[in-house]
């Protein structure tokens, strides 16, 4: 009787055991859902409780080089702010202001977009990331319909 009243125990404990909730000291922040013990993080967050901006390493200003097809290097200054949500960046050169996606940590797609530059449309997109040196490199694709394409390559350091 004993040996069963034992086994029914250590029965019943293992079962409690196995009915713990693996979420039940684990905070996610940022919007972030606690499943099977791991945070599940929103867009544009990451880490093991949601804690950091997946922009965070961006944002900054960035000091380097543009080199472009046939043309010298350009030294070029990027300043590269929080946008209006938390996936956004901003990347402006003092003159001009492009939009960005943030697609993971430190990486990030330029928002295309198209002017008419003397009557020819010209349409622009790119993307970014921080490569293993800690430099910004930023390719940036040109399109002049019906004439061709160019890709300018950033690469800088904060």
């Amino acid at each position: 009787m004993k040996k069963l009243l034992l086994l029914c125990f250590l029965g019943g404990f293992m079962f409690m055991q196995s009915c713990k909730d693996d979420c039940e000291d684990v905070t996610c922040f940022n919007g972030g859902i606690c499943d099977d013990g791991t945070c599940q993080c929103e867009d544009g967050y990451t880490g093991s409780t949601c804690e950091d901006e997946e922009r965070a390493g961006l944002i900054g200003t960035w000091v380097g080089n543009t080199i472009c097809p046939d043309e010298p290097a350009e030294a070029t200054t990027f300043s590269i702010l929080a946008g209006n949500s938390i996936t956004e960046i901003l990347i402006s050169d003092g003159t001009d202001d492009l939009a960005a996606t943030v697609t993971g940590v430190n990486t990030f797609e330029l928002d295309p977009f198209t002017i008419d530059l003397l009557g020819f449309m010209v349409t622009t997109s790119g993307d970014g990331s921080i490569n293993a040196s800690n430099q910004l490199e930023m390719n940036i694709n040109s399109s002049i319909a019906g004439i061709g394409e160019s890709t300018c390559v950033f690469t800088g350091a904060q």
